[in-house]
């Protein structure tokens, strides 16, 4: 078997042509492998598709686990697409420990893990399987051998005893970095082939098992590296070959002036050919004069031995030509006599237009410094300087005169010793690149980047950039990343809250029911049902404030949107609006519910800044934004928006705080909570739009928001008059939160449905199929869309429209921001319905449903 596997073998690795997968088609029982990897991601590109495709053959898979988990591995067969369910419950796949698989036997030899192969693959054959494939961590080998030397010699002897005559695939994995060094030398000489990256190679290291159990190798070895030795002599002649045909010009001659011979190269230099300059002598091969010009210079180096350099132009008869620098010098033959001269010729031409070039280079590098958006500042070893461009001069305010001359230091306030430092850091040739603040000539401050670096000439050379503006950018990203990271923590409360909102409000709405309006119960629970959407709008502050919401956008008018929103917050308080909203106003397409949160939030905290009342101006316009505007500080792209301004008259926002506003939980308001700002800042942001506030203590605050603008126009809807609708359908109704699942069946047979609750969407399917076959089927069916560790509603609806492609389906969900509730018809349901819902609306939604023509 063995002699058969390395038959073909040659010199060094010989890869298969083919890919990783293609090579593992083509493993045959009896192949023993060994993958030595340092990345999980070289694992993943061999071990997955060795176990799918062992499945897909057919074969009995064992994966035998040390550090990763059974559900690691199943989940990565998942993604690529294998039933690993249907694997796990016919007994094709196993995952487990070895400790497992050998019955907890702790510390045993290679014979009792021979014969756990040899048992299980006479068990996989018995069960009708062609072949075992096993994949092992070899680290699990440390919890069984007592003696890591034992590993090796089990791999030898599965190549001797096992491998031969047992219908077994098995790949061997070796973390290189968790092996001693010389157990990586020795599983290299027990595996006859290896897997590195993503290719099969057969491996000429492979040493026999008799040889490696009886230590032979090291002979082995020995005549390795003979043949090594040799081939590497091959090699020697070969590059020696090789320079001989370099392209530089070489031609060599007698000491009479013939030439003996000269390379290619040289043959094109003088636009001859070979057998055109060999026995002739340069006389007769350039023109007299040029010749003999050459011949007295052979004569001058044979007169006086030694090196012979010259530069050289040649002109050819066509008007080109070529710059070449001539190195000549003597040979001698055996005896020690002169035999003749060798010239080797470098062509020039390219660096002497590079140095032209680099002349004109010089004449426009002044001009470069000169037209430099950057400072340019140039100081002597002392600091003081000598040379700036326009823009250094700009960017502190000096003119010329006024700045040469001094030292540098005169520009620090704070960061000396810092600069000092980086002054000593380019003196010794390093770069050094650094962030300060320099100081202008009106006393002013700006911070600047500086690159210093010294110069051939013991000069400095500094570029300051002006970080003005990228520090105002960065600050805003640093403000974004700050909301992004309670986003997560935010949406899961919001999810886990919105479904125990969905228990208290239905069980009070249907409480509320059976209570006659004039009782003091009624009243009571209707007090609580308030205190329930006060709490479902906290929640949808949290959702908006984690991810934005989802905005479920549609066309919207602005200047309605403004003046209700005005009149419905400052009704009733002592303050009072001023509509600027211009006429021809564009529209937008947002989320209205979302967008009227905002300017409430806004006017909120107009109305708060002045508590003796006033006027609150509202302005809206339509603005086009370009390239000027976005540079000045808008992080937008160019384009049409809408420019929203809301403007009070309080005391105003001091300057520290002004840059902190829309930071989460920050508030400067006493019981605030710091939530408003940063959730204006999130809606407005996943509509693409910008928000910003300016303030000057004393002289009000102004809000300023820009929301991209539509071409289409606003269409009147009717307004929606539905009232409680009683139905008669049978519904499937899925969530995984019992209490939910509870109230919500209540809900629906209280409207006149009748219901079918289950907790996954699993069961949902089998409910549904069942109700199909036997002539009850269900008419409509609502799925929560997330379920933790089963099927959710948006895998569900797939599996259900390959049972019923007509199945009328409602998706329902605490995360109003996941985008298959704002496009859910895309996904394959025919309504919507958020969490927390009460009666009414499920009964419009409902009515609505059953009515429609089925999708």
């Amino acid at each position: 078997m063995e002699q058969d596997l390395f038959k073909s073998m040659n010199m060094g690795y010989s890869c298969y042509s083919c890919s990783i997968e293609e090579s593992l088609e083509k493993l045959q029982p009896g192949s023993h492998l060994s993958m030595i990897y340092d990345t999980e991601q070289e694992w993943m590109s061999a071990i997955i598709p060795f176990l799918k495709i062992g499945l897909k053959r057919g074969q009995k898979c064992i994966y035998i686990i040390d550090s990763r988990s059974p559900e690691q591995i199943l989940n990565y067969l998942r993604e690529q697409g294998v039933d690993t369910d249907q694997a796990l419950a016919k007994g094709q796949l196993s995952i487990a420990r070895i400790d497992q698989l050998l019955s907890g036997a702790g510390a045993c030899g290679p014979e009792q893990l021979l014969e756990f192969l040899d048992s299980e693959t006479n068990k996989a054959l018995s069960e009708g399987y062609p072949a075992l494939w096993v994949t092992c961590e070899k680290t699990c080998f440390y919890r069984v051998f007592a003696d890591e030397s034992r590993l090796l010699e089990f791999e030898a002897k599965l190549n001797r005893d096992f491998f031969g005559n047992h219908k077994c695939v098995a790949v061997c994995q070796f973390e290189r970095k968790k092996f001693n060094p010389e157990i990586i030398k020795g599983v290299i000489l027990t595996h006859p082939l290896l897997i590195l990256g993503n290719r099969i190679y057969r491996n000429f290291y492979y040493v026999p098992a008799e040889e490696f159990l009886s230590h032979k190798e090291g002979e082995r070895q020995v005549m390795q590296w003979l043949s090594n030795i040799k081939s590497f002599n091959h090699q020697f002649y070969f590059l020696q070959e090789l320079i001989d045909s370099i392209p530089t010009p070489v031609c060599y001659k007698d000491k009479n002036g013939v030439y003996l011979g000269c390379n290619q190269a040289f043959a094109e230099l003088m636009k001859l050919p070979r057998e055109n300059i060999i026995g002739k002598t340069i006389s007769e091969i350039l023109p007299d004069e040029l010749g003999l010009q050459f011949d007295a210079m052979d004569q001058e180096l044979f007169a006086n031995p030694g090196i012979q350099t010259y530069e050289w132009k040649i002109e050819y008869e066509d008007g080109s030509f070529r710059n070449i620098i001539v190195n000549k010098a003597l040979f001698h033959n055996p005896d020690g006599e002169v035999a003749g001269l060798v010239g080797v010729i470098f062509d020039i031409t390219e660096r002497k237009k590079a140095e032209e070039a680099l002349r004109q280079s010089e004449l426009k590098y002044r001009l470069l410094i000169e037209n430099a958006a950057d400072g340019i500042f140039t100081l002597n070893p002392e600091g003081i300087v000598v040379d700036v461009n326009p823009a250094g001069l700009k960017m502190l305010g000096y003119s010329r005169e006024e700045l040469l001359g001094r030292n540098v230091m005169e520009f620090v306030k704070d960061d000396r010793e810092q600069i000092r430092s980086r002054i000593e850091s380019a003196e010794n040739g390093a770069q050094s690149m650094f962030r300060t603040h320099l100081l202008k000539k009106d006393g002013s401050m700006i911070p600047v980047e500086i690159n210093a670096q010294k110069r051939h000439d013991k000069f400095f050379q500094s570029f300051v950039r002006d970080l003005s503006e990228k520090i105002k950018m960065e600050e805003e990203l640093a403000k974004i990343d700050r909301l992004n990271s309670l986003a997560m923590l935010a949406g899961g409360i919001a999810h886990d809250f919105n479904n125990i909102l969905m228990a208290i409000q239905g069980n009070l709405s249907l409480v509320k029911m059976n209570l006659a309006p004039d009782s003091q119960a009624f009243e009571d629970i209707s007090d609580a049902e308030k205190a329930c959407e006060r709490a479902r709008d906290l929640t949808k502050q949290l959702s908006t404030f984690a991810r934005g919401g989802a905005p479920i956008k549609e066309l919207t008018g602005i200047g309605n949107l403004l003046r209700e929103s005005a009149n419905f917050v400052l009704r009733g308080s002592n303050c009072k609006p001023e509509f600027q909203i211009a006429q021809d106003l564009w529209s937008a397409e947002l989320d209205p519910g979302q967008m009227s949160q905002v300017i409430n939030n806004l006017l909120i905290n107009a109305t708060q800044a002045m508590p003796q009342g006033g006027t609150i101006k509202i302005r809206a316009q339509n603005v086009k934004l370009t390239k000027e505007m976005i540079e000045s500080g808008i992080p937008l792209s160019e384009g049409d928006y809408i420019k929203i301004e809301i403007q009070d008259q309080g005391e105003g926002i001091a300057e520290e705080n002004l840059e902190k506003i829309f930071d989460p939980f920050f508030t400067t308001k006493s019981g605030g909570k710091g939530l408003g700002l940063a959730v204006c800042f999130s809606i407005v942001k996943k509509h693409n739009g910008y928000i910003k506030a300016e303030s000057s203590p004393g002289k009000g605050t102004t809000f300023i928001i820009y929301l991209p603008a539509s071409a289409k126009k606003v269409e009147t809807k009717a307004e929606d008059t539905s009232e409680r609708i009683k139905g008669k359908a049978r519904v499937l109704l899925m969530d995984d939160e019992p209490m939910v699942r509870k109230v919500g069946k209540r809900m629906l047979e209280s409207l006149g449905y009748e219901v079918e609750a289950v907790e996954d969407g699993k069961i949902a399917l089998e409910y549904y199929q069942v109700a199909k076959e036997v002539g009850t089927p269900f008419d409509l069916v609502i799925m929560d869309l997330t379920v933790p560790g089963g099927m959710g509603g948006e895998e569900a609806i797939k599996k259900l429209r390959e049972i019923d492609p007509e199945v009328k389906a409602l998706v329902s969900s605490g995360y109003s921001d996941k985008p298959i509730m704002a496009d859910y018809q895309r996904y394959g349901f025919s309504g919507v319905i958020t969490k927390p819902y009460e009666i009414k609306g499920l009964s419009a939604v409902m009515d609505k449903l059953m009515n429609q023509n089925s999708n």
